[in-house]
C-alpha cells in the first residue's frame, strides 16, 4: 500500500468518451432491467460494479491527472438494490485480459452504482457519496493491481427525472467534487476518490480529488506555458 498521506496530493480525473459511455450504459441497464432474474416488467434496479483502466500523468510533484480510458462491468458480482458483492478473482482475470489487449493501460481501480427510485430519495440520501459499508469494502485485489499508485474509486448514483429540462453537466457545490448530469429522463451523479491508504480496515481518501467533465483542462490561476518569445 502507498505511504502517501491523504492530504499530500492533488488529483484530477478525466474520462474518454468510450469509458464514460460504457459506465452509463451498464448503470442504465442495471437500473431498468435488474440482474436478469426477473421479467422486465417486475425487474428491480440493482447496483453494479466494474473496473477501470487508463493512465496517470504527473503534472508536478503535487498534481496528477488520472485518465480513465476503459471500463468493464464485473459480471460475476452478486447484485441487489442496496449492495454489490464482487468476486475478488474478477479483477485479476479481467486485468490479465486487458494486459494482452491494451498493455499500454494500467489498472486504476473500480466503480459501483447507487440506484434510487426517485430524485428526492437520491438527493436526501446524498447518494453520490460513499456509504460506510463502501469504505470497508475495498478488496486486496484492487490494491495488488494498482501497484505503486493509490487506487481510484468511483461511485455513480442514478435516479429518474419526473420532468426533463435542458441541462448541462455541473459540479455540485457541497464540497464533494461530484458532478451531476442528465441523460434523457435519468439523472446521474459521479463522485471520484483516490485512496492513498487503508486505516483500521477503512479507506482513507485524499483531500483533493476532482472530476473534470469539461472537454478541455481547467486553466488554473497563474498557470503559464512559458515566456512568450514575442515579448
Amino acid at each position: 500500500m502507498s505511504d502517501e498521506q491523504p492530504g499530500d496530493h492533488f488529483y484530477q480525473v478525466g474520462f474518454s468518451d468510450a469509458a464514460l459511455d460504457s459506465i452509463l450504459l451498464a448503470a442504465t441497464e442495471a437500473y431498468f432491467l435488474g440482474d436478469g432474474t426477473r421479467s422486465s416488467a417486475s425487474a428491480e434496479a440493482v447496483e453494479i460494479d466494474g473496473y477501470l483502466w487508463g493512465y496517470h500523468v504527473d503534472l508536478s510533484e503535487e498534481h496528477t491527472w488520472i485518465q480513465v480510458e476503459r471500463f468493464a462491468p464485473a459480471l460475476s458480482s452478486k447484485r441487489s438494490a442496496a449492495s454489490v458483492e464482487p468476486d475478488e478473482n474478477a479483477a485479476l482475470v479481467m486485468d490479465a485480459v486487458m494486459r494482452q489487449l491494451s498493455p499500454q493501460l494500467s489498472f486504476l481501480g473500480d466503480v459501483h452504482t447507487h440506484p434510487y427510485g426517485s430524485l428526492d430519495c437520491a438527493q436526501s440520501a446524498h447518494g453520490w457519496l460513499f456509504s460506510p459499508e463502501d469504505l470497508e469494502s475495498m478488496t486486496d485485489a484492487v490494491w495488488e493491481l494498482t501497484r505503486d499508485r493509490p487506487p481510484l474509486w468511483l461511485v455513480v448514483a442514478v435516479a429518474p427525472l419526473q420532468r426533463v429540462r435542458e441541462s448541462l453537466p455541473r459540479e455540485l457545490k457541497d464540497g464533494s467534487g461530484a458532478w451531476q448530469f442528465d441523460v434523457g429522463n435519468m439523472r446521474f451523479w459521479m463522485h471520484a476518490e483516490v485512496v492513498p491508504r487503508i486505516e483500521d480496515g477503512v479507506a482513507m481518501f485524499a483531500e483533493n480529488t476532482f472530476i473534470n467533465l469539461i472537454p478541455r483542462l481547467y486553466n488554473f490561476a497563474g498557470s503559464r506555458l512559458g515566456e512568450s518569445p514575442h515579448g
